[in-house]
């Protein structure tokens, strides 16, 4: 499982995708960014599935986002 928080979130998704297992899963908070679109699609075009998460930080105003990516046999069984 690879959870990714931080500032190169784009390319931490696409490098995530080639080092996990069969069963991994990435978990990308905040992916309703538009400038994370590039990871999220390339994760999708690896063959991941996306669940997402949608709902009210503690701060701020808005919706945020959280993307669980997963494939079949994966390591949470969903």
């Amino acid at each position: 499982m690879v959870t990714v928080d931080g500032r190169d979130r784009v390319n931490c998704v696409k490098q995530s995708v080639f080092a996990l297992t069969p069963k991994g899963v990435i978990i990308l908070d905040d992916s309703q960014r538009e400038y994370y679109r590039d990871g999220i699609e390339f994760a999708k075009g690896k063959g991941f599935r996306a669940i997402h998460f949608e709902g009210l930080k503690a701060y701020g105003n808005g919706l945020d986002r959280t993307t669980i990516f997963y494939r079949e046999g994966n390591c949470l069984g969903i």
